[in-house]
């Protein structure tokens, strides 16, 4: 009979598992130990640790975002004065000119006055007098002393306030040529040939020889005259005599 023996029990390492547990405690060896040489030098070529480095900084984009908001917030203020003061202009230009409007519209309402008056004057001084004869003039005694000629001589302000001014004109004219009644003196100021007031006007009798006449300005303030104009005329006609004087001022 053959001689029957139990088959020997095989070892674990020549198992399966035991291969891959083998293989896996020399990978995990070979690690340890590599990582052990490259921690001490010998393996690779390690970077030195510097102390108290920090890391840099990162740009500063928040900064220049707050200049930028601010240099953004400055241009907005700027445009915002220039609009204010455009319509501050704008309001005082209206105003200068309801104001110029208005002084016209008197002058009008005075001349036509004057002129009504000067009319029924003549008119009954004509009905109480005898008709002069045909071809004969006025008596020379009404004018005795007349200028026999026309003349703005000179000019003085008065008073200055603002934007208005008073100005005392001296003239003279001839009544002869002119008539007697219905006379206006007035002023303008000019900038380079523009005129930039209104004014109020004045009866200017030729005994008298001068006339206070009150000048407004109806520019925006800022504005510069660098010229006087003085001039006189009769009702609902123009000027006769015109005279323009250096004068320059600034309205502030």
């Amino acid at each position: 009979m053959p001689d029957e023996r139990p088959a020997e029990p095989k070892s674990f390492w020549a198992t399966l598992p035991g291969l891959l547990t083998a293989v896996g405690a020399t990978c995990g060896g070979i690690a340890t130990l590599v990582t052990a040489l490259y921690s001490a030098g010998v393996l690779g070529k390690r970077e030195p640790e510097v102390k108290g480095a920090t890391a840099p900084a990162p740009p500063a984009v928040s900064a220049t975002q707050d200049r930028s908001a601010a240099e953004l917030a400055e241009v907005r203020r700027k445009l915002d004065e220039s609009i204010r003061a455009k319509q501050q202009a704008e309001e005082a230009r209206s105003r200068a000119d309801a104001e110029a409007a208005r002084l016209r519209s008197e002058q009008a309402a005075r001349s036509a006055t004057a002129s009504r008056s000067t009319s029924g004057t003549s008119a009954a001084t004509s009905a109480s007098q005898p008709a002069p004869s045909p071809g004969s003039a006025r008596a020379p005694s009404t004018y005795e002393g007349a200028p026999t000629s026309d003349a703005i001589v000179s000019y003085r302000v008065l008073s200055a306030d603002g934007e208005e001014m008073d100005v005392e004109v001296a003239f003279s004219y001839d009544p002869r040529v002119h008539g007697d009644r219905g006379i206006y003196a007035g002023v303008h100021l000019l900038y380079q040939g523009t005129i930039i007031t209104g004014y109020k006007p004045s009866v200017a009798p030729w005994q008298r020889g001068k006339a206070v006449i009150r000048v407004v300005v109806r520019t925006p303030r800022g504005r510069q005259s660098d010229e006087i104009e003085a001039f006189l005329y009769a009702s609902g006609q123009k000027p006769f005599l015109v005279r323009r004087f250096p004068f320059v001022k600034t309205f502030d």
